[in-house]
């Protein structure tokens, strides 16, 4: 969560609300909320025991919660997407990311209404799919770099950004502040 904010920074837009999946302990929700939009979601795959008043907390697989969100939303989203190091959540095979689904789903629901619902994305730990960054840790090898279809996503630009973990940027074109 280190980069959020630098994150967000590169962009001049006035956001709807924002989504972050991995809650983790809470930190980006906190900071999306204070700097972004005070009302938004997160969700993780444990009960974190976060809690905030704007904010709607979810447990479980994001994967599934997130299809069930969007049909919430409209306007301008913040989606700020945790690639979910499987490891971390006891999945030693580390074989069950979500990020494909919730990146589908997204691009489901931008495809339901072009004009009104706008997604900007932030996928951290980019490093899983070999995407250059200054991590040093071994790339785990069921996750190759293109191990995402990012196809359907071919009229956004698509960045990453080399910070420590590395960061997957997908945004509308023509929308980034130089």
């Amino acid at each position: 969560m280190g980069s959020i904010g630098w994150a967000f920074d590169r962009f001049d837009v006035i956001f709807d609300g924002w989504v972050e999946t991995g809650t983790h302990g809470g930190a980006g929700a906190d900071w999306l909320a204070d700097h972004v939009h005070p009302t938004g979601v997160t969700m993780d795959l444990r009960d974190v025991a976060y809690r905030r008043d704007g904010v709607l907390y979810l447990v479980g697989d994001s994967a599934v919660l997130l299809p069930q969100v969007l049909t919430t939303l409209t306007g301008t989203q913040a989606f700020w997407l945790d690639a979910h190091y499987p490891v971390l959540y006891g999945d030693v095979s580390g074989t069950t990311l979500p990020l494909q689904a919730e990146l589908d789903a997204i691009r489901d629901w931008v495809e339901q209404d072009p004009t009104g619902h706008v997604a900007y994305i932030w996928a951290d730990d980019a490093w899983i799919y070999h995407y250059p960054c200054s991590r040093t840790d071994p790339f785990p090898p069921q996750y190759p770099q293109g191990a995402l279809d990012l196809s359907r996503w071919h009229d956004y630009a698509l960045r990453v950004d080399p910070t420590s973990e590395g960061v997957l940027v997908l945004s509308p074109p023509l929308r980034e502040t130089p």
